[in-house]
């Protein structure tokens, strides 16, 4: 499931801020090293994002396991 809040229920909490950004990295390919030990093409070709994924949460905030949705 998609990493914003909404996806997720988590709820709006006192003095707690939800993350309105997060780091994705991106998939990439890397080329072979030359004899030297260097690489051969830079910068990488960028094929996309890894996609960033979190379990929903309970009215408290508190992450639901794979067991909460059986």
């Amino acid at each position: 499931m998609s990493w914003r809040q909404d996806a997720t229920e988590f709820p709006n909490l006192p003095g707690v801020r939800y993350p309105q950004v997060v780091q994705q990295r991106p998939t990439a390919t890397w080329s072979r090293l030359s004899q030297q030990g260097h690489h051969t093409k830079e910068p990488p070709d960028v094929l996309g994002q890894y996609t960033i994924l979190v379990p929903k949460s309970d009215a408290d905030g508190i992450d639901l396991g794979l067991h909460a949705a059986c």
